[in-house]
């Protein structure tokens, strides 16, 4: 990278540290970071061609390379996003990031979408809804109309990483103002499941996502709900006890499980029992679950379960990769009074819950 009178900006490094010239200017200090940047962009393709290179030419004798200390999974889809777009498609200018989200599509949709995100600069959320927007036009006409049904139930697509919503529309599920809102299960259902996904909601005690799959979406689904005694018009909601139970068959078929417990809360309003369900479910439904099937784990912050144990107990358990998180809000509300007290106070309000987006990378 040529900088200035055509100077080269060298970047030397060793394993735990990167070397600086005390004497860079600005722009020869932005270079190294621009530099550094495309290096991160770019060992994806690298890591996924010599991958590919191996397993062509030495076969199983390239397992070994799984010593080196990098996960499979890591190997496994920089392999499959550079085997499905080959060189001369690959768009240095869009990130790879961009290129796995197209993968899965035949070349000329790929080239399509990556050449859209150069020209219009996608970020990678932007090449999700247009590839969604694709999906959903190649569909039936019955099905095309989703973002009108969405918009007609006053459901808004969110586009950003922080979700917020007002009060709980009652077009969906049971007319109770305690349950979690169903825009928040509308977008997940919108960004995270596929047409003829089969949709699994181990906590669904209001009846939310039933509806949803039924009466919006379309989705084949089979929703259960952990309370003890079962909202009248629940029909269709079986009893499950995410506790002790064990799985219905359902979850070994599903493509998409949601596991909320925001709405599990309101009937075990206890933090630890709450965190050994999560502790129980992550350990579990990696194996009762197939491979590409995803998990939706909403939940607030609660003792022995923040977000950095849950992150511990996935990477612990080998069985999910983390695909997104988005940021929300829990399903407490608070008086006008408490509010003023907390400003007057300096206290802070609890308000906080976050979704964590997993995928079953078991073989």
């Amino acid at each position: 990278m040529n900088m200035g009178e055509n100077k080269e900006i060298q970047i030397q490094t060793d394993r735990v540290q990167l070397f600086l010239d005390p004497n860079l200017s600005y722009d020869e200090w932005v270079a190294v970071g621009k530099k550094l940047v495309d290096t991160t962009q770019n060992i994806m393709w690298w890591l996924g061609d010599w991958w590919n290179y191996g397993e062509h030419k030495y076969g199983e004798m390239a397992s070994q390379a799984l010593e080196l200390g990098i996960a499979y999974q890591t190997f496994s889809n920089a392999a499959y996003v550079a085997s499905r777009i080959e060189p001369s498609r690959r768009l240095p200018n869009v990130s790879w990031s961009h290129h796995k989200e197209v993968a899965p599509l035949d070349p000329q949709k790929q080239d399509t979408l990556l050449n859209d995100s150069a020209v219009r600069g996608y970020t990678v959320r932007n090449l999700k809804t247009e590839i969604k927007k694709m999906k959903m036009l190649e569909l039936d006409s019955g099905e095309q109309d989703i973002f009108e049904r969405m918009e007609e139930a006053g459901i808004n697509i969110k586009y950003t990483s922080f979700w917020s919503f007002g009060k709980p529309n009652n077009a969906f599920g049971l007319d109770i103002e305690t349950k979690t809102p169903p825009q928040m299960i509308a977008n997940l259902l919108f960004w995270y499941a596929e047409p003829g996904n089969f949709i699994v909601d181990l906590t669904d005690s209001y009846g939310t996502t039933r509806d949803l799959c039924r009466d919006l979406f379309g989705y084949e689904c089979a929703t259960f709900t952990p309370m003890t005694m079962a909202y009248p018009g629940l029909e269709g909601v079986e009893r499950l006890n995410v506790i002790f139970d064990a799985y219905p068959k359902e979850v070994n078929n599903a493509d998409v499980v949601i596991l909320n417990m925001l709405d599990f809360l309101d009937e075990y309003d206890d933090s630890e029992v709450a965190g050994q369900v999560i502790r129980h479910q992550l350990s579990n439904l990696g194996v009762a679950t197939k491979n590409g099937s995803k998990l939706i784990l909403i939940t607030t912050p609660i003792q022995d379960m923040f977000l950095e144990n849950i992150f511990e107990l996935v990477y612990e358990e080998y069985d999910y990769e983390v695909r997104n998180i988005i940021n929300t809000q829990n399903k407490t509300v608070y008086t006008r009074e408490e509010e003023l007290d907390a400003i007057e106070n300096k206290k802070l309000l609890e308000k906080s819950a976050h979704i964590v987006i997993l995928e079953n990378i078991t073989e």
